[in-house]
């Protein structure tokens, strides 16, 4: 039987290309972005602690653009490393994650060979052309894959970060719900003081995509035509969503800033331990080599959490 959920983050990390993928279909929810958190000092921005900044930094910016509706993410998977500096990055992802998002929430981690081999990937001769031809399987089978009409497929990060999400739905046999009741008050129209609505375009390029326009814009009334803007089902300044799930009904902060300072306290002790084993990685850090007991301990707090 399969896992109802609402919605799943993937991320593929790594310094140059660290991606963000983020579906929620039954709001037509679907983002992708790319983070280069080397800052063009791979050697210098690769040290632990830079690390831990870089990626609460990405973080901060996802709830700062969608703000209320992120905590609707039930699931999240991480690429899973096996190289130490690798590694280390998942790890502070995985913390960071647990950080925002609360200690109780599924965090999965699969290896780059087993999202090749549930798709059936040929592996390439080196990293380089795995990257092309994961962007080219994405492309030739946009039709099969979760989120692949609505995001950038041309990136090959973001490519690895949507076959990592559709890999995990598969594999660990998770469907999205369908009975998510949303209110959302998108405002008037400047002009006539109607209540905005929002539609779905039915065809052109556009196609599939969400719209907020006032009902009588059109072209006899073209103050009105002014109030249209292509819609987000949420950002960091929208107050008054609320959200119910068949499972259980969510009370959604004012901002994004808010989800941090409610989870913050709420997990101060047990975060307060990944942070003090974050530092000892990052003090025990010389010429990319770590303990590896450290890995040991963090693992042990993060199962604990899980």
């Amino acid at each position: 039987m399969k896992k109802k959920i609402t919605g799943i983050l993937s991320v593929d990390p790594s310094w140059l290309g660290f991606a963000v993928c983020i579906f929620i279909p039954e709001l037509y929810f679907y983002e992708a972005k790319v983070y280069d958190i080397s800052k063009g000092n791979y050697k210098k921005n690769s040290d632990p602690t830079k690390s831990i900044n870089s990626v609460y930094g990405i973080f901060t910016d996802l709830f700062s653009q969608f703000g209320d509706i992120l905590l609707l993410i039930d699931v999240f998977v991480i690429e899973h490393q096996f190289v130490d500096k690798m590694k280390r990055l998942c790890y502070i992802s995985e913390s960071i994650i647990r950080t925002l998002f609360g200690l109780n929430v599924k965090i999965f981690k699969i290896s780059a060979l087993v999202v090749k081999r549930h798709f059936n990937i040929e592996l390439q001769k080196n990293h380089y052309y795995n990257k092309l031809e994961a962007v080219k399987f994405v492309n030739d089978n946009k039709s099969i894959l979760i989120g692949a009409e609505y995001i950038n497929t041309e990136d090959d990060n973001i490519c690895d970060s949507l076959l990592l999400a559709n890999c995990c739905l598969s594999k660990k046999k998770l469907n999205f719900r369908t009975e998510i009741n949303t209110e959302m008050d998108d405002g008037e129209c400047d002009n006539c003081g109607e209540g905005l609505v929002r539609k779905e375009c039915g065809n052109g390029a556009n196609q599939g995509r969400w719209y907020i326009a006032c009902p009588n814009g059109n072209s006899d009334n073209p103050a009105c035509k002014k109030a249209f803007r292509w819609a987000k089902p949420a950002t960091g300044k929208r107050t008054n969503i609320k959200v119910e799930t068949s499972s259980a009904k969510k009370k959604v902060p004012d901002s994004g800033a808010s989800v941090f300072i409610n989870h913050l306290k709420a997990n101060t002790e047990a975060l307060n331990e990944i942070i003090t084993v974050l530092k000892k990685i990052a003090a025990n850090t010389s010429k990319s080599e770590v303990k590896q007991n450290d890995f040991q301990d963090l693992d042990y707090l993060l199962s604990e959490a899980e």
